[in-house]
């Protein structure tokens, strides 16, 4: 007959459910925070992408607004030089302004002086 041995289920204390129950949750809470942290990866590569593309076109811009101050500035460097070729070209007229006045005292001075002695001799004519 039998053995006497009766086939007893297997019992299972609390702790051992409570050991399963705790390692399924952290292999399922696991899960959980790798797909996050691959949604959060995901998420900062779009935004990244976006921000250099702005990034790009901000710095585009700026390097075109580089070059438009260069150019003014290369005519701001000409309009200076030509400020000063001005200022010396207007220096050197009004000295030769100055001469020329000096010059036309000295022959307005000249001038009366012959005119006097044109006179003296129409005088010295007109008495003979």
């Amino acid at each position: 007959m039998t053995d006497g041995k009766v086939a007893t289920p297997p019992k299972y204390n609390i702790n051992t459910w409570i050991n399963l129950t705790t390692l399924v949750s952290i292999i399922a809470g696991g899960g959980y925070a790798w797909a996050q942290t691959n949604s959060d990866i995901d998420e900062l590569k779009r935004w990244r992408v976006a921000v250099e593309g702005r990034l790009g076109n901000a710095d585009g811009k700026i390097e075109e607004r580089f070059k438009v101050n260069e150019v003014e500035l290369r005519k701001l460097d000409n309009l200076s030089y030509r400020v000063t070729v001005a200022e010396q070209s207007a220096t050197s007229i009004s000295q030769a302004i100055k001469e020329l006045q000096i010059t036309a005292s000295g022959q307005s001075g000249d001038l009366r002086v012959m005119r006097e002695i044109l006179q003296r001799i129409e005088a010295a004519q007109k008495q003979r």
